[in-house]
Protein backbone atom coordinates (compact mmCIF):
# COMPACT_ATOMS: atom_id res chain seq x y z
CA UNK A 1 0.00 0.00 0.00
CA UNK A 2 1.23 3.51 -0.84
CA UNK A 3 2.71 5.30 2.17
CA UNK A 4 1.20 8.64 3.22
CA UNK A 5 3.13 11.87 2.89
CA UNK A 6 5.06 12.99 5.96
CA UNK A 7 2.46 15.68 6.72
CA UNK A 8 -0.43 13.23 6.48
CA UNK A 9 1.52 10.75 8.61
CA UNK A 10 1.83 13.47 11.25
CA UNK A 11 -1.92 14.09 11.15
CA UNK A 12 -2.71 10.38 11.47
CA UNK A 13 -0.40 9.99 14.46
CA UNK A 14 -1.69 13.11 16.21
CA UNK A 15 -5.33 12.10 15.71
CA UNK A 16 -4.95 8.99 17.85
CA UNK A 17 -6.48 8.97 21.32
CA UNK A 18 -3.63 7.02 22.90
CA UNK A 19 0.02 7.13 21.88
CA UNK A 20 2.22 4.11 22.45
CA UNK A 21 5.98 4.45 22.81
CA UNK A 22 6.34 3.36 19.20
CA UNK A 23 3.81 5.97 18.02
CA UNK A 24 5.56 8.72 19.96
CA UNK A 25 8.90 7.64 18.53
CA UNK A 26 7.44 7.76 15.01
CA UNK A 27 6.10 11.21 15.74
CA UNK A 28 9.45 12.35 17.10
CA UNK A 29 11.24 11.02 14.02
CA UNK A 30 8.83 12.85 11.72
CA UNK A 31 9.31 16.11 13.57
CA UNK A 32 13.09 15.78 13.64
CA UNK A 33 13.85 14.36 10.20
CA UNK A 34 11.13 15.70 7.90
CA UNK A 35 11.00 19.33 6.90
CA UNK A 36 7.27 19.77 7.52
CA UNK A 37 6.29 23.33 6.69
CA UNK A 38 3.86 25.09 9.06
CA UNK A 39 1.73 26.43 6.19
CA UNK A 40 1.36 22.96 4.66
CA UNK A 41 0.50 21.40 8.03
CA UNK A 42 -2.06 24.08 8.89
CA UNK A 43 -3.69 23.81 5.45
CA UNK A 44 -3.91 20.03 5.61
CA UNK A 45 -5.06 20.01 9.23
CA UNK A 46 -7.89 22.38 8.30
CA UNK A 47 -8.71 20.29 5.23
CA UNK A 48 -9.11 17.19 7.41
CA UNK A 49 -10.67 19.24 10.26
CA UNK A 50 -8.24 17.89 12.88
CA UNK A 51 -6.19 20.98 13.70
CA UNK A 52 -7.25 20.98 17.40
CA UNK A 53 -6.24 17.31 17.75
CA UNK A 54 -2.86 17.93 16.11
CA UNK A 55 -2.21 20.88 18.38
CA UNK A 56 -3.32 18.98 21.49
CA UNK A 57 -0.93 16.10 20.75
CA UNK A 58 2.03 18.34 19.98
CA UNK A 59 1.37 20.46 23.05
CA UNK A 60 1.20 17.35 25.25
CA UNK A 61 4.34 15.65 23.95
CA UNK A 62 6.44 18.22 22.06
CA UNK A 63 5.43 21.62 23.50
CA UNK A 64 8.65 23.37 22.45
CA UNK A 65 8.59 22.28 18.83
CA UNK A 66 8.16 25.22 16.39
CA UNK A 67 5.15 23.53 14.75
CA UNK A 68 3.34 23.61 18.09
CA UNK A 69 3.89 27.36 18.34
CA UNK A 70 2.73 27.81 14.74
CA UNK A 71 -0.53 25.96 15.41
CA UNK A 72 -1.38 27.70 18.68
CA UNK A 73 -3.10 30.84 17.31
CA UNK A 74 -5.20 28.74 14.92
CA UNK A 75 -6.23 26.45 17.76
CA UNK A 76 -7.22 29.41 19.94
CA UNK A 77 -9.22 30.89 17.08
CA UNK A 78 -11.03 27.57 16.58
CA UNK A 79 -11.73 27.28 20.32
CA UNK A 80 -13.18 30.81 20.41
CA UNK A 81 -15.35 30.15 17.34
CA UNK A 82 -16.61 26.86 18.79
CA UNK A 83 -17.48 28.55 22.08
CA UNK A 84 -19.48 31.21 20.27
CA UNK A 85 -21.27 28.64 18.12
CA UNK A 86 -22.14 26.43 21.08
CA UNK A 87 -23.68 29.42 22.89
CA UNK A 88 -25.66 30.23 19.74
CA UNK A 89 -26.92 26.64 19.58
CA UNK A 90 -28.20 26.82 23.16
CA UNK A 91 -30.05 30.06 22.40
CA UNK A 92 -31.58 28.66 19.21
CA UNK A 93 -32.75 25.45 20.87
CA UNK A 94 -34.33 27.51 23.64
CA UNK A 95 -36.17 29.50 20.97
CA UNK A 96 -37.48 26.29 19.42
CA UNK A 97 -38.59 25.01 22.82
CA UNK A 98 -40.46 28.25 23.51
CA UNK A 99 -42.43 27.67 20.31
CA UNK A 100 -43.11 23.98 21.11
CA UNK A 101 -40.77 22.61 18.43
CA UNK A 102 -38.93 19.46 19.49
CA UNK A 103 -35.29 19.69 18.40
CA UNK A 104 -32.15 17.58 18.70
CA UNK A 105 -28.59 18.75 18.15
CA UNK A 106 -26.28 16.37 16.31
CA UNK A 107 -22.78 16.31 14.81
CA UNK A 108 -20.79 19.51 15.48
CA UNK A 109 -21.20 20.91 18.98
CA UNK A 110 -23.14 17.90 20.28
CA UNK A 111 -20.51 15.41 19.14
CA UNK A 112 -17.69 17.58 20.49
CA UNK A 113 -19.29 17.55 23.92
CA UNK A 114 -20.47 13.93 23.87
CA UNK A 115 -17.36 12.09 22.71
CA UNK A 116 -14.48 14.59 22.75
CA UNK A 117 -15.64 16.03 26.10
CA UNK A 118 -14.35 19.44 25.04
CA UNK A 119 -15.99 21.68 22.47
CA UNK A 120 -12.58 23.11 21.49
CA UNK A 121 -11.26 19.73 20.26
CA UNK A 122 -13.59 19.13 17.33
CA UNK A 123 -13.71 21.41 14.31
CA UNK A 124 -17.14 22.17 12.86
CA UNK A 125 -18.37 24.79 10.47
CA UNK A 126 -22.10 24.84 11.14
CA UNK A 127 -24.83 23.88 13.58
CA UNK A 128 -27.01 20.86 12.78
CA UNK A 129 -30.47 20.60 14.29
CA UNK A 130 -33.02 17.84 13.73
CA UNK A 131 -36.73 18.59 14.04
CA UNK A 132 -39.82 16.50 13.36
CA UNK A 133 -41.22 16.61 9.81
CA UNK A 134 -44.52 18.04 11.05
CA UNK A 135 -42.70 21.15 12.34
CA UNK A 136 -40.65 22.02 9.24
CA UNK A 137 -42.82 24.87 7.96
CA UNK A 138 -43.23 26.27 11.47
CA UNK A 139 -39.46 26.10 12.07
CA UNK A 140 -38.64 27.79 8.76
CA UNK A 141 -41.07 30.61 9.52
CA UNK A 142 -39.59 30.97 13.03
CA UNK A 143 -36.04 31.15 11.69
CA UNK A 144 -36.92 33.79 9.12
CA UNK A 145 -38.99 35.74 11.65
CA UNK A 146 -35.91 35.92 13.89
CA UNK A 147 -33.61 37.30 11.23
CA UNK A 148 -32.06 34.12 9.85
CA UNK A 149 -31.58 34.19 6.08
CA UNK A 150 -32.35 30.97 4.16
CA UNK A 151 -29.77 29.83 1.62
CA UNK A 152 -32.49 29.73 -1.01
CA UNK A 153 -35.45 32.06 -1.43
CA UNK A 154 -38.50 30.19 -2.69
CA UNK A 155 -41.08 31.23 -5.12
CA UNK A 156 -44.46 30.68 -3.49
CA UNK A 157 -45.24 27.79 -5.83
CA UNK A 158 -41.92 26.02 -5.13
CA UNK A 159 -41.73 25.71 -1.34
CA UNK A 160 -44.14 22.78 -0.98
CA UNK A 161 -42.27 20.77 -3.63
CA UNK A 162 -38.92 21.60 -1.98
CA UNK A 163 -40.04 20.59 1.51
CA UNK A 164 -41.29 17.26 0.17
CA UNK A 165 -38.18 16.46 -1.89
CA UNK A 166 -35.37 17.74 0.34
CA UNK A 167 -34.54 16.99 3.97
CA UNK A 168 -32.65 20.08 5.09
CA UNK A 169 -32.50 23.84 4.70
CA UNK A 170 -29.55 26.03 5.64
CA UNK A 171 -29.77 29.47 7.24
CA UNK A 172 -27.20 32.23 7.64
CA UNK A 173 -27.15 34.45 10.71
CA UNK A 174 -26.15 37.91 9.40
CA UNK A 175 -24.58 39.36 12.56
CA UNK A 176 -22.70 36.33 13.89
CA UNK A 177 -22.05 34.79 10.42
CA UNK A 178 -23.03 31.39 11.84
CA UNK A 179 -24.51 28.84 9.45
CA UNK A 180 -27.32 26.59 10.70
CA UNK A 181 -28.84 23.57 9.01
CA UNK A 182 -32.38 22.60 10.00
CA UNK A 183 -33.04 18.93 9.15
CA UNK A 184 -36.52 17.42 9.22
CA UNK A 185 -35.19 14.05 8.07
CA UNK A 186 -31.80 12.74 9.12
CA UNK A 187 -30.91 11.29 5.72
CA UNK A 188 -31.68 12.63 2.28
CA UNK A 189 -33.50 10.46 -0.23
CA UNK A 190 -30.30 10.20 -2.29
CA UNK A 191 -28.79 8.01 0.41
CA UNK A 192 -31.29 5.32 -0.68
CA UNK A 193 -31.60 4.08 2.90
CA UNK A 194 -34.84 3.20 4.67
CA UNK A 195 -34.65 4.95 8.02
CA UNK A 196 -37.44 5.04 10.57
CA UNK A 197 -37.40 8.66 11.67
CA UNK A 198 -39.68 7.91 14.63
CA UNK A 199 -36.94 5.78 16.23
CA UNK A 200 -34.71 8.85 16.46
CA UNK A 201 -36.98 10.33 19.09
CA UNK A 202 -37.51 7.25 21.26
CA UNK A 203 -34.30 7.86 23.19
CA UNK A 204 -32.46 11.13 23.48
CA UNK A 205 -29.10 12.06 24.96
CA UNK A 206 -29.12 15.04 27.36
CA UNK A 207 -26.10 17.35 27.28
CA UNK A 208 -25.09 20.30 29.42
CA UNK A 209 -23.82 23.32 27.50
CA UNK A 210 -23.30 26.72 29.07
CA UNK A 211 -25.11 25.44 32.16
CA UNK A 212 -28.19 24.62 30.08
CA UNK A 213 -29.55 21.20 29.17
CA UNK A 214 -29.98 20.43 25.49
CA UNK A 215 -30.90 17.18 23.74
CA UNK A 216 -28.99 15.20 21.15
CA UNK A 217 -29.34 11.92 19.31
CA UNK A 218 -28.73 8.79 21.36
CA UNK A 219 -25.60 6.73 20.69
CA UNK A 220 -27.03 4.17 18.25
CA UNK A 221 -28.69 6.50 15.72
CA UNK A 222 -25.87 9.03 16.06
CA UNK A 223 -23.20 6.39 15.42
CA UNK A 224 -25.08 4.82 12.52
CA UNK A 225 -25.64 8.23 10.96
CA UNK A 226 -21.93 9.03 11.23
CA UNK A 227 -21.07 5.76 9.47
CA UNK A 228 -23.48 6.53 6.62
CA UNK A 229 -22.48 10.18 6.28
CA UNK A 230 -18.75 9.37 6.30
CA UNK A 231 -19.19 6.54 3.80
CA UNK A 232 -21.25 8.73 1.47
CA UNK A 233 -18.38 11.20 1.38
CA UNK A 234 -15.70 8.49 1.16
CA UNK A 235 -14.18 9.55 4.50
CA UNK A 236 -12.58 12.54 2.82
CA UNK A 237 -11.91 14.12 6.22
CA UNK A 238 -9.84 12.36 8.85
CA UNK A 239 -12.16 13.98 11.42
CA UNK A 240 -14.96 11.63 10.37
CA UNK A 241 -12.82 8.59 11.14
CA UNK A 242 -11.94 10.21 14.48
CA UNK A 243 -15.66 10.61 15.21
CA UNK A 244 -16.23 6.88 14.66
CA UNK A 245 -13.21 6.07 16.81
CA UNK A 246 -14.24 8.27 19.72
CA UNK A 247 -17.91 7.32 19.59
CA UNK A 248 -16.99 3.70 20.17
CA UNK A 249 -14.38 4.46 22.83
CA UNK A 250 -16.83 6.70 24.68
CA UNK A 251 -19.63 4.12 24.88
CA UNK A 252 -18.95 1.68 27.71
CA UNK A 253 -21.47 -1.01 26.80
CA UNK A 254 -22.24 -1.51 23.12
CA UNK A 255 -24.73 -4.19 22.11
CA UNK A 256 -22.82 -5.01 18.95
CA UNK A 257 -25.18 -7.61 17.57
CA UNK A 258 -28.18 -5.35 18.11
CA UNK A 259 -26.35 -2.48 16.43
CA UNK A 260 -25.42 -4.64 13.43
CA UNK A 261 -28.98 -6.00 13.22
CA UNK A 262 -30.27 -2.43 12.86
CA UNK A 263 -27.58 -1.74 10.27
CA UNK A 264 -28.56 -4.87 8.35
CA UNK A 265 -32.25 -3.90 8.41
CA UNK A 266 -31.64 -0.44 6.94
CA UNK A 267 -29.00 -1.59 4.47
CA UNK A 268 -25.82 -0.08 5.94
CA UNK A 269 -24.17 -3.18 7.40
CA UNK A 270 -21.11 -2.89 5.13
CA UNK A 271 -20.81 0.85 5.78
CA UNK A 272 -20.71 0.27 9.53
CA UNK A 273 -18.08 -2.46 9.27
CA UNK A 274 -16.03 -0.34 6.85
CA UNK A 275 -16.16 2.62 9.26
CA UNK A 276 -14.98 0.44 12.15
CA UNK A 277 -12.26 -1.14 10.04
CA UNK A 278 -10.89 2.26 9.00
CA UNK A 279 -10.90 3.52 12.60
CA UNK A 280 -9.10 0.33 13.67
CA UNK A 281 -6.51 0.55 10.88
CA UNK A 282 -5.81 4.28 11.01
CA UNK A 283 -6.36 5.11 14.68
CA UNK A 284 -5.88 1.79 16.52
CA UNK A 285 -9.51 1.57 17.64
CA UNK A 286 -9.92 -1.65 19.64
CA UNK A 287 -12.77 -3.68 18.18
CA UNK A 288 -14.19 -7.01 19.40
CA UNK A 289 -13.03 -10.18 17.67
CA UNK A 290 -16.60 -10.87 16.56
CA UNK A 291 -16.57 -7.58 14.63
CA UNK A 292 -13.14 -8.27 13.17
CA UNK A 293 -14.39 -11.68 12.01
CA UNK A 294 -17.33 -10.07 10.23
CA UNK A 295 -14.98 -7.57 8.58
CA UNK A 296 -12.74 -10.40 7.39
CA UNK A 297 -15.71 -12.33 6.01
CA UNK A 298 -16.71 -9.46 3.71
CA UNK A 299 -13.91 -9.28 1.13
CA UNK A 300 -15.31 -6.06 -0.32
CA UNK A 301 -14.49 -4.16 2.87
CA UNK A 302 -10.74 -4.54 2.40
CA UNK A 303 -11.04 -3.49 -1.25
CA UNK A 304 -13.02 -0.40 -0.28
CA UNK A 305 -10.69 0.41 2.59
CA UNK A 306 -7.60 0.21 0.40
CA UNK A 307 -9.19 2.54 -2.16
CA UNK A 308 -10.22 5.04 0.51
CA UNK A 309 -6.85 5.07 2.27
CA UNK A 310 -5.02 5.48 -1.03
CA UNK A 311 -7.38 8.24 -2.18
CA UNK A 312 -7.78 10.21 1.06
CA UNK A 313 -4.86 9.43 3.36
CA UNK A 314 -1.75 9.03 1.21
CA UNK A 315 -2.01 12.06 -1.06
CA UNK A 316 -2.31 15.59 0.39
CA UNK A 317 -4.12 16.62 -2.81
CA UNK A 318 -6.67 13.90 -3.64
CA UNK A 319 -8.30 13.82 -7.06
CA UNK A 320 -11.69 15.42 -7.54
CA UNK A 321 -14.73 13.17 -7.41
CA UNK A 322 -15.73 11.38 -10.60
CA UNK A 323 -16.84 8.03 -11.93
CA UNK A 324 -14.68 6.12 -9.45
CA UNK A 325 -16.57 7.75 -6.59
CA UNK A 326 -19.86 6.37 -7.85
CA UNK A 327 -18.30 2.93 -8.23
CA UNK A 328 -17.11 2.91 -4.61
CA UNK A 329 -20.51 4.06 -3.35
CA UNK A 330 -22.15 1.32 -5.44
CA UNK A 331 -19.81 -1.28 -3.91
CA UNK A 332 -20.79 -0.19 -0.41
CA UNK A 333 -24.31 -1.47 -1.04
CA UNK A 334 -24.72 -5.19 -0.38
CA UNK A 335 -27.91 -6.48 -1.98
CA UNK A 336 -29.10 -6.15 -5.61
CA UNK A 337 -32.20 -4.35 -4.34
CA UNK A 338 -30.13 -1.74 -2.45
CA UNK A 339 -27.77 -1.30 -5.41
CA UNK A 340 -30.66 -0.68 -7.82
CA UNK A 341 -32.40 1.69 -5.40
CA UNK A 342 -29.14 3.60 -4.93
CA UNK A 343 -28.67 3.84 -8.70
CA UNK A 344 -32.24 4.99 -9.28
CA UNK A 345 -32.24 7.65 -6.56
CA UNK A 346 -28.73 8.84 -7.43
CA UNK A 347 -30.02 9.54 -10.94
CA UNK A 348 -33.55 10.74 -10.33
CA UNK A 349 -34.11 11.91 -6.74
CA UNK A 350 -34.39 15.67 -6.63
CA UNK A 351 -31.66 17.44 -4.65
CA UNK A 352 -31.18 20.90 -3.21
CA UNK A 353 -28.93 21.95 -6.10
CA UNK A 354 -31.72 21.17 -8.57
CA UNK A 355 -33.85 23.84 -6.90
CA UNK A 356 -30.93 26.28 -6.97
CA UNK A 357 -30.57 25.58 -10.68
CA UNK A 358 -34.24 26.29 -11.43
CA UNK A 359 -37.46 26.76 -9.47
CA UNK A 360 -40.34 25.15 -11.31
CA UNK A 361 -43.99 25.88 -10.51
CA UNK A 362 -45.79 23.06 -8.72
CA UNK A 363 -47.60 21.88 -11.87
CA UNK A 364 -44.18 21.29 -13.52
CA UNK A 365 -42.52 19.65 -10.48
CA UNK A 366 -42.60 16.28 -12.27
CA UNK A 367 -39.82 17.62 -14.52
CA UNK A 368 -37.23 17.81 -11.71
CA UNK A 369 -35.84 14.30 -12.45
CA UNK A 370 -35.04 15.55 -15.96
CA UNK A 371 -33.39 18.64 -14.48
CA UNK A 372 -31.22 16.36 -12.37
CA UNK A 373 -30.22 14.19 -15.33
CA UNK A 374 -29.28 17.32 -17.26
CA UNK A 375 -27.19 18.66 -14.37
CA UNK A 376 -25.41 15.33 -13.89
CA UNK A 377 -24.67 15.15 -17.60
CA UNK A 378 -23.13 18.62 -17.60
CA UNK A 379 -21.14 17.87 -14.42
CA UNK A 380 -19.62 14.57 -15.57
CA UNK A 381 -19.08 15.78 -19.12
CA UNK A 382 -16.91 18.52 -17.67
CA UNK A 383 -15.09 16.06 -15.42
CA UNK A 384 -14.45 13.86 -18.41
Amino acid sequence: MTQPSSTLSLLLLCAKVHHSKDALQQLKNLLNTQNIQPKELITLAYQHAVLPLVYQTLKSHFPKHPLCHSLRPYFLQTAQTNLSMSAHLVTLLALFKTHSIDALAFKGVALAEMVYHDTSLRQFGDLDILIKPKDKEKAIYLMQNNGYIPEIHFKESTQKTFLHAVNVLGFHHPSSHIYIEIHWELLSKNYAITWDEALLWDKIHPLTLHQKTIHSLAFEPHFLYLCVHSSKHLFERLLWVCDIDRCVRNEKHIAWQHLLDIAQTIGIHRMVLLSLSLAHTLLDLPIPQEIQDKINQDKMIKILQNHIIKQQFTNPHPKSKGYNTFKLLWQMRETPKDKLLFLYLALFATKFDDFKFIQLPSYLAFLYPMVRIFRLGVKYFRLG
